[in-house]
Formats: C-alpha cells, structure tokens, sequence
C-alpha cells in the first residue's frame, strides 16, 4: 500500500511538472532513446487512385500520436529528415513533383537548431502526383522516409507500385529495420 502511494504521489507531481511542454517533450524523447524498440508513434497507409490512364496518385495518410511529429515536406530546405516518398530510377513511373499537404503544415520555431520550419503535429494526408511511360507490365520499388520526433529515428517504410494486366497496384511492406530490435542481448 505504502509502494502504492508513493507510485500515486509520483504521477501526480510528473504531471504537475508536465504542463511544461518541453519538458514533457524532452522527457519523451528520452524514454524512446532509451528503447528504441518500443511501439511505433504512428501509422502509415498507402492508397493509389487513377486520375487519367497516365495519371495517379499515391495518396499517403500519416496518423501519429498525440505529442509526435515530423517535418513536413515544406521544409525540404532546412531538414534532411523531412517526410518524403521516392521511386527507384526506372523508365516506368515518375513522381512528378507536385504534392498536397492536408491539412497544412504549421510553422513552428525549432528550439534544436534555432529556426523556423514546417511541423506536422497532427494526422495529415499527402497526394503525390505520378506519371506512367508505358502501358507494360512493371514493378517499380520505392521507400517513403521521415524522421519521427521526438523518437528521433530515421523511419524507412518500403512499398511497390506495379502493374499486372494493365491494373495498377500499390503495396506497403513492413519498415526497414535499423537492426538493434531483432538482436538478443
């Protein structure tokens, strides 16, 4: 009982300290450098849609946990770990350049590194426009990339875009991992 309230007393003071919200942030941060195989802050999905016979859209949808974020890619020029989709070079399929952002991206000062940029803080979807060169059967691989904060880790998520009798199709596989979750210590 005793072991009890002193677990009560300790929340109740975290969450007073909390109310400050680097603290709370840094505090997280750390938690998730500490374990870097704890659950992922957030979740990915792919769709692609037809906008003509050449034309689609990979069409992304970001749902993160309350507290998490990433830079947008509007702030290509100021972060490296910006969330961003790229192809394998092929002949069949190109991105072509233009994206949508819903909804949009904040600017936010970054206390890291002492500027402004735009942060994603709550669930957003991205429309990225594509082109086909060809009517044959392909499978072209790429990776959508971002840093999530405040885990502050490189997230790799492969998928495929493809198609097979004249089908398009669209496929997420499992994220790459960085190696230090599958190993027993």
């Amino acid at each position: 009982m005793k072991n009890y309230l002193i677990v009560c007393l300790f929340l109740i003071a975290g969450t007073t300290f909390a109310q400050d919200k680097s603290l709370a942030i840094s505090t997280q941060s750390e938690i998730n450098k500490q374990n870097p195989c704890s659950p992922d802050p957030y979740r990915l999905d792919l769709q692609l849609t037809t906008i003509n016979q050449k034309h689609y859209q990979i069409q992304a949808a970001m749902d993160i946990d309350e507290g998490t974020w990433f830079a947008s890619p509007h702030s290509a020029d100021k972060y490296k770990g910006y969330f961003r989709v790229d192809l394998s070079e092929n002949e069949f399929v190109q991105l072509t350049g233009t994206f949508e952002e819903t909804p949009p991206s904040t600017v936010h000062y970054n206390k890291w590194d002492n500027q402004m940029g735009h942060i994603v803080t709550v669930d957003t979807k991205y429309a990225y426009d594509i082109a086909t060169n060809s009517p044959e059967d392909f499978k072209v691989l790429g990776v959508v990339r971002f840093v999530i904060e405040p885990k502050c880790t490189l997230e790799e998520v492969p998928f495929s875009i493809s198609r097979e009798n004249g089908k398009m199709n669209i496929q997420l596989y499992p994220k790459l991992q960085q190696g230090v979750c599958n190993k027993k210590i």
